[in-house]
C-alpha cells in the first residue's frame, strides 16, 4: 500500500517540520526579549 507509505513520510515531515518552526519561534521570542530589556 503506496498510500499509507505516503501518508506516514507526510507525518514524519510534518513532525519535523512544526519542530523546526518551534526552534525558530523560540529564537526569535529570546531576540525580542533581548530587544525589550535593552529599552527597558
Amino acid at each position: 500500500m503506496p498510500f499509507v507509505d505516503v501518508g506516514r513520510r507526510l507525518l514524519i515531515t510534518h513532525k519535523w517540520r512544526t519542530y523546526a518552526d518551534i526552534k525558530v519561534y523560540d529564537v526569535h521570542c529570546k531576540v525580542n526579549l533581548k530587544q525589550l530589556q535593552a529599552l527597558l
